[in-house]
């Protein structure tokens, strides 16, 4: 199975970012590869499985339904770059929340999603850990 075009990658992983800031868990699925993987930092590891598997948990993970980590319709994306090639796209951004016991958080971040045909399979995702730390206590 071939991955679609570039700029429909670059869509998908738009609508996603829209789906994760509005808690939009179907959205999410709909978006996903039925086996998705999504691979937190090493140092995340202690609060999220890694990798996660499978569809549903990474829909809920995105869609903040596992952590609760941040107040539902409080998250804005800045994207500062965005490349796509073959199957993948990188991206590197400035997410802008409030925490679920509302603290402010600002933290910057660059995900890798790789796609099977149309579906994203794969997410890796690359943030300060420190800060979100600092962020949630």
């Amino acid at each position: 199975m071939s991955a679609p075009d570039l700029e429909t990658m670059k869509s998908s992983v738009r609508r996603f970012l829209d789906a994760m800031a509005a808690n939009d868990v179907e959205t999410l699925r709909a978006l996903l590869a039925d086996d998705a993987t999504w691979w937190v930092p090493p140092s995340a590891a202690a609060v999220v499985a890694r990798p996660l598997a499978g569809v549903d948990q990474v829909a809920q993970l995105a869609g903040g339904a596992i952590t609760r980590a941040f107040r539902p319709g409080t998250t804005t994306w800045r994207i500062e770059h965005m490349t796509a090639e073959d199957d993948r796209v990188a991206i590197l951004m400035h997410r802008r929340s409030v925490t679920a016991s509302g603290n402010p958080y600002e933290n910057q971040y660059h995900w890798l999603f790789r796609f099977v045909g149309d579906r994203i399979a794969e997410v890796w995702e690359i943030l300060d850990t420190a800060l979100a730390r600092e962020a949630f206590a």
